[in-house]
Formats: structure tokens, sequence, C-alpha cells
């Protein structure tokens, strides 16, 4: 074992027990259900959010952000995250219980069908609507206060996640599953009065710059750790949503923390300070730091992006210099690791399909003791450019263009599937102009920034032109940028 026998017993003695395990543990499945619920496709969820949505005048664009946020658009009706929360919204038993009551449904027909789910889900909304009423209610800076009650969400979190939920409907969102499987949320504007109403503490900044500070009043152990009392930073898997274990963690009947919280977009909360002890390991708490990611660790491809571990990469090589730590696996360790005494729950977390090879060269440090020199280790992440080709509706699948010719000029072309969706692989950074062309459309062009190590989005309306069959017809007109940070 890697630390002495007398630092594990300390450990114990140091921090309460009752947070012997963080989010992370094997998943958690409810096989007590009535009835066999699948997990629908996403033409089913974007079918029953619109549904919804219209039965109960809520915003679409609201249902679909939240969708995205907590599930990625998937609707399993067997998972439990933390707290109990589950399905599409991820509500919690308390919220599922009442919609259940709202839509006169069965409470495991809430659960587990994704059209009763969308419909418990905006009968929540409806029954905290804003006083505004006809189409002024479909504003969705008015949900606010709406939306914080239907999910439960702490005081201390709400405006960190409303904020986040009204920066996505106000952007806009089109891009891909890793299935391929093309999702959306069309923008829709906020008053800049209705947004912004998170703000920081102002008594101090977080210990990584990176990081928005949003500390818990709870659930962690109050020290003052110096240089020499931390020996390992610890990673986790939430086992749900990056706004679910932030939620989670400001709720103070949990007893569990972590000190920061990583999303897939990259974005960083910490929610406890370094010096002070999280409890996310039990009886190793007191000389470790603790990294939650959001998603689940048994489904890597969807939740473990290149943002994910970019982003958590940089924020482990600043604890590790912090505190005086080498760079390696001795110091980086998954929750699955840890001495088998403090994982009595079996935690397995981040899970086989964590990429530590990968993760460690972003870190700069080594995996094992493999002492090679050669570059095997040396992982770059790819660069694409990608996106849809559609009409009339550049959010909405149905008007993709099969068979559309997209062209960069010194770069290449390809050619659009059946989806309208292209993809350029392995582009250098820069700025292009990227142009579209299909027989009965105007052609479209658009400049575009390809941003390096990351997947770049850039769709394109054409215009239909019945009478344009040939390569010749130009549209200076630019499309609409379909993403503003070009996280994938």
């Amino acid at each position: 074992m890697r630390f002495a026998a007398f630092i594990v017993v300390a450990a114990a003695l140091a921090a309460p027990n009752v947070a012997s395990a963080c989010a992370g543990g094997l998943p958690e499945f409810d096989s007590s259900m009535a009835g066999d619920w699948s997990v629908p496709s996403i033409a089913d969820v974007e079918d029953a959010i619109d549904a919804a949505a219209a039965e109960f005048g809520v915003p679409a664009s609201l249902l679909q952000a939240v969708a995205h946020t907590e599930s990625r658009w998937g609707h399993h009706p067997y998972r439990i995250s933390q707290g109990g929360r589950r399905g599409l919204f991820q509500l919690s038993p308390d919220r599922m219980d009442l919609a259940a009551d709202l839509i006169e449904q069965d409470l495991d027909v809430v659960r587990g069908d994704v059209v009763q789910h969308a419909r418990g889900f905006a009968a929540l909304l409806d029954s905290e609507r804003p006083a505004a009423g006809g189409a002024e209610a479909l504003q969705v800076g008015l949900w606010r206060d709406a939306l914080a009650w239907a999910l439960e969400l702490p005081e201390s979190f709400a405006d960190q996640y409303v904020d986040g939920i009204f920066v996505l409907v106000s952007d806009g969102l089109i891009e891909a599953l890793p299935t391929g499987e093309p999702i959306a949320v069309e923008p829709m504007p906020i008053d800049a009065d209705q947004m912004g109403l998170f703000s920081a503490s102002l008594e101090r900044n977080p210990d990584y710059g990176g990081a928005i500070w949003n500390p818990t009043s709870c659930n962690y152990t109050n020290d003052n750790r110096t240089t020499g009392d931390v020996d390992v930073v610890i990673i986790h898997t939430v086992q749900g949503s990056y706004s679910g274990a932030i939620s989670w963690f400001h709720n103070c009947g949990a007893y569990v923390s972590a000190h920061y919280v990583v999303s897939t977009t990259g974005a960083i909360t910490q929610v406890v300070d370094e010096a002070d002890i999280g409890w996310h390991v039990s009886c190793w708490n007191s000389f470790s730091i603790g990294i939650e990611h959001e998603g689940y660790a048994e489904d890597p491809g969807l939740w473990y992006t290149d943002a994910m571990y970019e982003a958590s990469a940089g924020l482990t090589a600043d604890i590790l210099a912090d505190w005086g730590l080498p760079a390696d696996r001795d110091h980086v360790m998954g929750h699955n690791e840890i001495d088998p005494a403090c994982n009595s729950n079996g935690h397995w977390d981040p899970g086989p399909g964590w990429d530590w090879d990968y993760y460690m060269s972003l870190i700069g440090g080594s995996v094992g003791d493999d002492d090679d020199d050669d570059d095997d280790d040396d992982a770059t992440t790819d660069t694409s450019l990608v996106g849809y080709i559609r009409h009339t509706d550049l959010y909405d699948a149905e008007y993709g263009i099969s068979g559309a010719t997209v062209s960069i000029t010194g770069v290449g072309s390809v050619t659009s599937n059946s989806d309208g969706y292209y993809s350029f692989d392995d582009i250098d950074g820069g700025d292009y102009t990227v142009c579209a062309d299909a027989p009965g459309f105007d052609e479209g062009c658009r400049s575009k920034t390809v941003e390096v190590g990351i997947m770049n989005w850039g769709s394109i309306l054409l215009e239909y032109n019945p009478g344009d069959d040939d390569d010749d017809a130009t549209d200076d007109d630019e499309a609409t940028d379909d993403d503003d940070d070009n996280d994938d």
C-alpha cells in the first residue's frame, strides 16, 4: 500500500464516515418498477417535448435545454442518480410524485414513459408559471423561479443553474450525439436583466482560476491543510449530471461532497476549499482532493469528452503543482483504486472507459512505471469541423439536405449524408470560408474560426431556389453561427 498504515488510521479519525461514498458508485437501477419501459429514441424524446410544451403552454426551448443539460436527451427509466433523481429531466422523488398527481398518471408510468415524463415536468412548470399571460408567458427569462422550483434546486445553487440554462437557450445549440443522432435547442432571446443573477462570492476567488466558486455551507470538514497534508487527487464520476452533483453537494442532507465538479463542456465549479476536507472517499478524505466528473461510467462515449479531459487535466495539474506533488499515477488515482477498506460500497468510477493514458499525457505526467522515452503517451486531440446543411429551419433535423457539396478553399470538399451532416476531419486551426451548394438551393457561405483540439460546429442554412440547379449561384449572406463556444 502506498500510504503508511498510521496515516490511514488517522484519516479515518479525521473525517466523518457518513461520507463513505461520493456520487460515483456502482450503477443503481430500480428493478421494482412494474412494466417494461425501454429507452426511447431521440426522435421520440423530441416529439414528447414538443407535445408537452404545446399542451401546457411551456417554452419548448426550456424543456430542450433541461433535457440536454440533465441527461443528454436520454430517458433511462430504471437508472437512479444522486438524491433519487431520474429520467430525462432528472426529477427528484418528491417532484416525480407531484408530477404524477398533476397529470393523474401512475407514478411508474411517469417514471417510465417519456411522453408522460415530459408531460409531468411541463405540468410542474405550469403549476408555478409566471404571472404574465398569453404570448408573453413564453418568454423563457420569466421562468426562472418556476424552473428552480420544479427541479427542487437548493437556493444556493439555483441561480447558477438557471443562468446556465438561459445561456444555452439564448445561444441555441445544434450538434450530434456520439451515435450521430442530431440534437438541437432552438435559440430564443432572453432580456439582459433576466440573465446573470448568479455571482461568485466576493469573499475570495476559487483555488483554481478556471473554476466557478460556489461553496457549499455543509458536507465538509473545516480544516487548514497545508503542503504535506495532501497526497493524492481522486478522480470520480458523478453517475449523474454536472448540475445534479453541485446541487447534491449543496444539500445538507447528502453528507457527501468533492472539491470540484467538471462538466462535459469543460466547465468547472469548486464547492469545497482545497484546504478543507471534502467527503468523497471515506478514510482517505483527510489527505486527498476530489474531482467529480459529469456523466455515467458505464456510458463513457457520451459523457467523457475531450473538453472534459482537457479541463480536468488542467485543474489536476494545478492542484499537483500547488501541493508539491508529482504528476504520476501514484498521486492521481481513480475512486476504484483506493484502499479497498475505504471502498466498501464497491465504487468503480471513473470506470474502464476513462482514458488514463490520454488524461495523464494532458497533465504532463507519466502512466505507471513506464520509463520509455518514446512518444506513445503523447496523445493529441483531433481538430475537426462539422455541421448540418439544412433549409427552412437550421434547428430542425427534418430539413437536412442530403448530397450537398461542402467546400473549403485550400482544404477540399465533402458531401453531406442523409441527415445533411458533413465533417472535415483533421483540419488545421484557422479562419476559413465554408460554402455549401446543392441542386435547387442557392449556395450559402459563412466564415468560421476553427479552434485546435476540439470539434468545431459550422452549420449552414440554404435558401430554396427551384430555378437554380447549377453551381454558379451565389449568396453573400453569412449563415448564423450555431455555436459560440465550439464545445463538442
